[in-house]
């Protein structure tokens, strides 16, 4: 009986054997062939041992239908598996056969259970060659680099379809080879930067700092010279993240060691950041011979917000003869967040739209015709409303601004929100508020926002209303702008609310926020003033070219426009006065400012357009002081004296030749308006070019002649040139040849930058790189790709 059921099971066993797929081609299956003369001797001896049937089940229901088990068995909880035939127990995790199947063919020669994968792969897989593996895998790095892509973005299976496609065979490097790379690379470029520096005689600095999602602090420091083309360069040269105390000495200890690190210790000219006093600090515990100059851009912001009043906040506490004795006058003091107060009575502005509309339309229908609704529940509505609205409208800043918001920098510090306003700030204000809730309101509520769309799609307007930041005032002029390109799209809202399907207190609340005709007056006398300072902004916002001289001469200009009374209208008249309060107490009442800002803008023939006689003569002076002195020596003195000898034999030749480039480069400027262009235009152009008269005579005739050939360049080249945001480099390259001493000059005064633009603009790539979508993404990576972005970008 016993004997009958195991010839039965041996039955069984070899015609599944038999009926493996086997590739007769492979080394394998030949070492079977050999032993298959010795078959049936192999098969008796190691014939397994008897089974209820050929799979087996599990105690987890998982049948182990692998041929393996027919030589082995597993454990209960299928963890482990113990061979027949010699008692060997292995581990079998996940029910995995490879263990046990190792086993059966080393000890046990059982060959039929190779797995068949060499014919497999040479039908079904391409060899591509390793160089254009490592090509294809430098590009992939590079676009994960340059579009702040993923690590695993190649990985995913759409990708790999499309590299299947196009390049069979090949496969994307893994998010860990992506991540190991990255550092190779920081390493890598770190050592051609510090290269690159060694050559470099002076350099300016822009620094600040910028708080990610995670609330990791990271420090970039941006580095600006000349080469000796008087090419302009401007890189960041260090991005890393700041776990310590903003202090100014933790601040000016990192900065000191990331600059000896580079062996620029003793280059950096000038350092630009924003006017916080932790980085004042920081700058002077530095080296006093470096200039701190302030963020330009910076103090515009505080010169309008504050101005103008973006964020003040009516002062409760005070009573009405305070506020009326104090109604001329303006406090400059800052103040804490201990000592704000919310806005009183505005509560109407309340933009909460709760339960906005059935489906059906009927609860909409009936609010509207007061059937479900009585006096006195709307009245407690309506009072509740009046409580919410600051609160309401406040949390929505980083809401509604999603751009601005990932920029979480210093630039809200000194802005004033705490004050007893005029009369022309009390209407700014409420005005402000107004066009905030309208802004809140089309966001919130569906059916607006359907209209909205609805019409600017009939009048073919792409304007869209977002809502404001304290951040950045110029968020405040897009909204304003915003305001008076879709009013005619308002207007219509307002007038046919009615007929929308609103519920009754949302037509109230609507009825509230409306833009009455002296609003709107007032909202345009606001773009009329703040469009020089927009386009001013907007001029001094760039990183690849010098910025001082241009910031000098926007200053000025924005002050003379300030300055003017051109208009009969007495709301733009206040504005311009309360403006040109602030210009005079960020920009001029800081003497050191002025003169730094004076002695770096004088190398760019922009800035002469509006330097004084008086200031040009002190700029001089400072010049033939530092030349005198050799307070910053040239590297090759004998050969520029020969130089400058020669020039000032032609100087005639020069002015001529001149001339000529000056019409070539009139040839070449832009036909359509420049940014320069539509400031001049905003701001109101006199015309006036101030002309050169005064030639003080030097110790050493060379500087002599060059500073008569400097005025004259500079006389003709702006008499044939619009200034604008390359005229500086266009002017050197063109008399750098005739001009060694100033042009060494020109090349450390003019790589000051006049804003901290170029650190902020790193801080757009790092808050797009560092988005929701990648919060896993370290503090090191992150430096990383914005340092490597910087340079491989460049290098394109």
């Amino acid at each position: 009986m016993k004997t009958k059921k195991t010839q039965k099971n041996t039955k069984e066993i070899q015609p599944t054997i038999d009926n493996m797929d086997v590739d007769t081609n492979s080394p394998v299956t030949a070492a079977t062939e050999v032993q298959s003369n010795g078959q049936s001797a192999s098969t008796s001896a190691d014939t397994a041992p008897s089974s209820s049937s050929s799979a087996q089940t599990t105690i987890t229901g998982r049948k182990s239908s692998s041929e393996v088990w027919l030589y082995a068995t597993k454990s209960d909880d299928g963890q482990l598996a113990t061979c027949k035939l010699c008692n060997y127990t292995c581990t079998s995790s996940s029910h995995s056969t490879s263990t046990i199947r190792y086993h059966l063919i080393r000890k046990h020669k059982k060959h039929n259970f190779l797995l068949n994968t060499t014919a497999s792969s040479s039908t079904n897989k391409i060899k591509i060659s390793e160089h254009l593996k490592k090509e294809l895998h430098e590009l992939c790095y590079n676009a994960v680099i340059t579009d702040s892509r993923t690590f695993n973005d190649f990985r995913k299976e759409g990708m790999l379809a499309i590299f299947d496609r196009l390049m069979p065979g090949y496969t994307p490097p893994h998010r860990n080879q992506i991540a190991s790379k990255l550092k190779i690379l920081n390493n890598y470029h770190h050592k051609l930067l510090k290269q690159e520096l060694q050559e470099v005689e002076q350099l300016g600095l822009t620094f600040d700092f910028w708080t990610s999602r995670c609330s990791i602090s990271f420090l970039c420091i941006t580095g600006h010279w000349f080469q000796d083309d008087f090419t302009y360069i401007s890189k960041i040269i260090d991005f890393s993240y700041f776990n310590e105390r903003h202090t100014g000495i933790n601040i000016s200890s990192l900065l000191t060691n990331r600059l000896t690190a580079l062996n620029i210790n003793d280059k950096v000219v000038s350092i630009t950041c924003d006017g916080a006093e932790n980085m004042s600090s920081a700058c002077r515990t530095l080296d006093e011979n470096i200039h701190k100059i302030w963020c330009c851009a910076h103090r515009l912001h505080l010169v309008i917000t504050n101005g103008l009043g973006f964020w003040f906040k009516e002062n409760k506490n005070k009573n009405n003869n305070e506020a009326s004795s104090s109604s001329t006058t303006m406090t400059t003091t800052r103040i804490t967040t201990a000592d704000v107060t919310p806005i009183s009575n505005d509560g109407f502005f309340n933009t909460n739209w709760p339960d906005e509309l059935n489906e059906d339309g009927s609860e909409a229908a009936a609010d509207m015709h007061g059937s479900t609704t009585n006096d006195e529940d709307e009245e407690n509505s309506s009072s509740e409303d009046l409580e919410e609205l600051n609160h309401s409208i406040e949390n929505e800043d980083f809401d509604q601004t999603e751009d601005h918001s990932l920029i979480d920098d210093n630039w809200s510090m000194d802005v004033e929100d705490h004050i007893n306003p005029i009369e022309v700030l009390v209407l700014i204000i409420n005005l402000l508020k107004k066009c905030r809730a309208i802004a809140t309101t089309i966001k919130r509520s569906t059916i607006i926002s359907e209209f909205f769309r609805k019409e600017q799609a009939l009048l073919k307007i792409n304007k869209t209303i977002t809502i404001d930041c304290k951040t950045r005032w110029n968020s405040t002029f897009f909204l304003i702008d915003s305001m008076i390109r879709c009013k005619a799209i308002l207007l219509k809202l307002f007038n046919e609310k009615h007929s929308l399907s609103l519920r009754r207190e949302h037509i109230d609340k609507l009825t509230t926020i409306e833009l009455l005709t002296e609003n709107w007056n007032t909202v345009s006398s606001l773009r009329l003033v703040l469009n020089p300072f927009y386009l001013a902004t907007t001029m001094l916002s760039g990183k690849n070219y010098p910025s001082v001289g241009l910031a000098f001469h926007a200053i000025q200009k924005l002050k003379h426009f300030c300055s003017k009374e051109d208009t009969y209208q007495d709301e733009i008249k206040q504005c311009k006065k309360l403006l040109l309060v602030k210009i005079n107490h960020y920009f001029f009442n800081d003497l050191e400012q002025v003169e730094h800002l004076q002695y770096h803008s004088y190398f760019d023939p922009a800035a002469h357009l509006s330097l004084t006689e008086i200031e040009k003569q002190q700029n001089e002076r400072h010049i033939k002081y530092l030349i005198l002195n050799d307070v910053y020596p040239r590297k090759s003195s004998t050969t520029d004296v020969t130089r400058t000898a020669s020039s000032s034999i032609t100087l005639s030749t020069s002015s001529t030749r001149v001339n000529d480039q000056s019409n070539q480069s009139v040839s070449n400027n832009d036909s359509k308006s420049s940014t320069y262009g539509d400031f001049i235009a905003a701001c109101g152009n006199d015309g006036q070019i101030l002309g050169e008269s005064n030639k003080e005579k030097s110790k050493r005739i060379s500087l002599h002649e060059e500073f008569k050939y400097f005025k004259t360049a500079v006389q003709e080249f702006n008499l044939k040139n619009e200034p604008s945001t390359t005229s500086a480099t266009r002017f050197w390259q063109m008399h750098y040849t005739k001009l060694p001493i100033l042009s060494h000059l020109a090349k450390i005064h003019l790589s000051a930058p006049g804003t901290s633009v170029p650190s902020e603009s790193a801080f757009s790539t790092s808050a797009y790189t560092a988005r929701k979508e990648r919060a896993r993404l370290s503090p090191e990576n992150l430096s990383y790709s914005v340092f490597l972005k910087d340079k491989i970008v460049r290098k394109k």
